[in-house]
């Protein structure tokens, strides 16, 4: 029966959907576990804050809004919300090392920043990010390599989890 059907070639498809599904629905929680568990080797203060500003405004502003929400300018131009640095919950349950990683390789709609940033920028973006979500540094990995499952109403924003699927557990 499944031959008449037309199973069989579904065989070959199935797998390389669900590989290149898993790199669309890729985010910052994929950073390797050597990388999600690295301290932030920039120490915060109201000056380095001061200083990143400039970097943050040059280069997230945009999509991510002056005060971090996810409301830029170009934020309404993207099919999901960029994150919102100022949701503490969320926030606290990432390390610093993942944020780095989502820095400087950049998220699925979010470019990488690995090129374009010194390492230390990158890091010292990642304090700017714990200042505005109000978190402290972290290096301990809440779930390795696993997306966050998408909070009740948040289907269609960041993380980004389509309608018709529901986040792993």
């Amino acid at each position: 029966m499944c031959e008449r059907s037309g199973c069989r070639s579904l065989k070959g498809i199935i797998p390389t959907f669900l590989v290149l599904l898993s790199i669309a629905l890729g985010n910052e929680r994929g950073a390797p576990a050597s990388i999600a568990r690295m301290k932030n080797p920039v120490t915060s203060s109201p000056e380095l804050l001061e200083k990143v500003q400039a970097t943050y405004e040059k280069n997230c502003l945009r999509c991510h809004g002056a005060g971090g929400t996810g409301d830029g300018p170009a934020a309404a131009t993207l099919p999901t919300r960029p994150r919102n640095f100022t949701d503490t919950k969320q926030m606290a349950t990432m390390t610093d090392g993942q944020l780095y990683w989502a820095i400087t390789k950049g998220t699925q709609w979010m470019p990488a920043f690995e090129k374009k940033l010194p390492d230390l920028e990158r890091w010292r973006l990642v304090c700017l990010l714990r200042a505005l979500s109000k978190t402290r540094p972290n290096a301990t990995v809440q779930r390795e390599n696993r997306p966050s499952p998408a909070p009740p109403g948040m289907t269609g924003q960041y993380p980004f989890w389509p309608k018709r699927l529901t986040a792993p557990r």
